[in-house]
């Protein structure tokens, strides 16, 4: 017979029980994701700085939300709290329900590690917000839920404008991009459609319905050719115009709406718009362009090669598009370039993004229901074995 064990020494043993559980689920789950584990393992430091560009070992709002959506996807929930407490204490002074977190940090002139630029990045903010969001439902961590809301309060506050004849939307950063009295800058990558629905759910009272429902006007009349530039300009009394300091070029930022539209759930009431009107991409894929690195959104002309990140971020986007023949011809590209552009230490941090999220999607890691809902392959899991 056993014997009885005291009553705190029991409770401390159950207690290191329930932890080593725990941890060892959340490790089983990131092992299942080499690529998440090659991000973690060369990307993220042991105490949740993301690695962004390793010429200055520069830290942005952006990649410490990316990271945060990929550790929830992968249920890492010891990552995920490394990365957020980061993140607070670093870039928004302790307190994201207080203050949007600054988008550059790094060594200074005079190697000092701080704040180098502290205007908030919209689509970083949107990250963390929607990913603490769904955080919050997904574990059942109020106060996940509870930060998100008040990163969007934030958002509202500081970024919402009111485009003359257009309607509402948000800047993509605090201060610099309204240009003058009649013209506002705006990167349409940053709007992702699932994540405006979801906000919607959870802020009705806030502009985020009308924003999704306007967004493929915005989409449609920023590209002429159905291509998407990367930056735009809306001009009173014009509309959407080239902006005057990128052009008429879609590249490395505008390569991230072809897959967030190819992620849209077939429920989706934007879906086919937003489909039509990025179907400059659709021809150039269909007539086997092999350079579209940056594109001349006006006349559709491209040069530079498709980089692999690139490559994969267009699988979803074929995906959406019933074109088995063009996916299969992807993923080869994909496949062929794919240890030394996402598996390796000396990988580029946008190319490993770009293939988290697109083959995550295509391996059913992750997906977004019609309300923009993050539906997860572990939560599923969970819920078919109860």
């Amino acid at each position: 017979m056993s014997p009885v064990l005291p009553l705190g020494r029991c409770c401390r043993t159950l207690i290191l029980l329930m932890l080593l559980t725990w941890y060892a689920g959340t490790s089983a789950q990131a092992a299942d994701w080499p690529l998440w584990e090659n991000f973690r393992r060369h990307a993220i430091q042991s105490d949740g700085r993301v690695i962004e560009r390793r010429a200055d070992d520069r830290t942005t709002s952006e990649a410490q939300a990316y990271a945060l959506f990929f550790a929830l996807v992968a249920n890492d929930r010891a990552q995920f709290e490394r990365l957020l407490s980061w993140t607070q204490n670093n870039l928004a002074n302790g307190d994201l329900r207080a203050q949007q977190p600054a988008w550059l940090w790094g060594s200074d002139v005079t190697s000092r590690w701080r704040v180098l630029d502290a205007n908030p990045a919209a689509d970083a903010d949107f990250w963390l917000a929607y990913t603490l969001l769904q955080a919050g439902r997904l574990w059942q961590v109020p106060d996940y839920s509870t930060t998100g809301l008040a990163l969007l309060q934030q958002i509202q506050t500081s970024q919402q404008v009111n485009l003359p004849g257009f309607g509402i939307t948000v800047l993509p950063g605090r201060h610099g991009f309204t240009l003058d009295k009649s013209r506002w800058r705006i990167n349409p990558s940053y709007l992702m459609p699932q994540q405006l629905r979801a906000f919607a759910q959870h802020d009705p009272a806030g502009p985020w319905q009308a924003m999704v429902d306007s967004l493929p006007v915005m989409i449609r009349k920023a590209s002429p050719a159905g291509f998407v530039p990367d930056w735009v300009v809306y001009q009173e009394g014009k509309g959407w115009v080239p902006d005057p300091v990128t052009g008429s070029i879609g590249s490395y930022d505008a390569i991230r709406v072809y897959m967030w539209v190819g992620m849209m759930d077939e429920a989706d009431p934007s879906r086919a718009a937003l489909l039509r009107a990025t179907s400059g991409m659709r021809r150039a894929l269909q007539s086997s362009q092999g350079s579209l690195e940056i594109i001349n959104t006006a006349s559709g002309a491209a040069r530079g090669k498709t980089p692999a990140g690139f490559a994969a971020a267009l699988l979803p986007y074929a995906l959406a598009l019933q074109q088995p023949a063009l996916r299969e011809r992807l993923q080869e590209q994909v496949q062929a370039t794919q240890q030394r552009a996402f598996f390796s230490a000396q990988s580029h941090y946008y190319d490993q993004v770009l293939a988290l999220f697109s083959l995550g999607f295509m391996e059913h890691r992750f997906r977004f229901d019609a309300q923009g809902a993050l539906i997860t392959s572990w939560a599923s899991a969970s819920a078919h074995s109860r």
